[in-house]
């Protein structure tokens, strides 16, 4: 699947959504996170590690409140450990543009804020949605660079770091 930049959404992710990334404030480390690679990490045993690598953990306000009340995961204080960013109007106009071309609403919402933010790293499951945010000239990331991150300042050691990839591998397939 390839995203084409057409007129509009090329002047829409470089007019209006450059200005926003510039006028962002920066944090020592701040992950934008798709919350199913924050709902990976906590099912594979490791609810804490994203928190353990970046100060600030972003996600938009529609996707921290979903995850908030995911069922399927253990109690857990997301929003303890994260920031929750209101998408502007150009970043939700970009949304529904990427959600057209076939990301789900997740990803799209994710890519926006992204798009219109300052981070250091944004971290998405699939493959397909890490191509597009690259053709949009974002630097996207498998959850396993935050492992493999993790293992690298050792908050988790070589065997849980083999254990986690195995099973981040494994979600990245499906």
């Amino acid at each position: 699947m390839s995203l084409i930049l057409g007129g509009s959404l090329s002047t829409m992710l470089f007019g209006g959504l450059a200005s926003l990334s510039a006028a962002s404030k920066a944090t020592s480390s701040r992950a934008i996170v798709q919350p199913e690679v924050v709902r990976a990490f906590t099912l594979a045993g490791f609810p804490w590690l994203m928190a353990e690598i970046y100060d600030d953990i972003v996600m938009d306000d529609e996707s921290a409140a979903a995850f908030s009340v995911d069922e399927e995961l253990p109690p857990y204080h997301i929003h303890d450990l994260s920031t929750s960013v209101e998408m502007h109007e150009s970043m939700r106009r970009l949304s529904r543009e990427l959600t057209r071309v076939g990301l789900s609403e997740e990803e799209s919402r994710i890519i926006s804020l992204a798009a219109g933010s300052h981070h250091d790293r944004l971290f998405l499951v699939r493959e397909e949605a890490r191509s597009i945010a690259r053709e949009l000239g974002l630097n996207p990331s498998s959850p396993l660079i935050a492992a493999t991150e993790a293992m690298e300042k050792r908050v988790i050691d070589a065997e849980e770091y083999m254990d986690l990839s195995m099973d981040l591998l494994g979600r990245e397939g499906r």
